[in-house]
């Protein structure tokens, strides 16, 4: 979930049609739907309705940012238990 809304914020910057976010988020328009409102309601995201572009809050940029680092801090964890796992791995 948090990498597709990491896609989701990080697609739609300072404004993006719909059609865009759903292409480079890999998503179908029913599951773009339901992450679109979900980041609506908890403002991250704003509907401009003139010109149809959504586009990422102060809010978002926060979260975007927190879920970058969970993915790199999780990235790096990986990397060290293999580390640990080449001394203690017994032949």
């Amino acid at each position: 979930m948090l990498d597709i809304i990491e896609s989701i914020l990080g697609k739609t910057g300072d404004g993006c049609k719909k059609t865009h976010i759903m292409y480079g988020a890999n998503l179908s328009p029913v599951q773009l739907n339901r992450y679109l409102d979900m980041l609506i309601k908890i403002e991250c995201i704003d509907y401009d309705n003139e010109n149809r572009l959504y586009r990422v809050t102060r809010k978002g940029q926060d979260l975007l940012k927190a879920i970058s680092n969970v993915t790199r801090a999780k990235a790096d964890l990986i990397k060290s238990q293999q580390r640990v796992n080449t001394f203690i791995t017994v032949e």
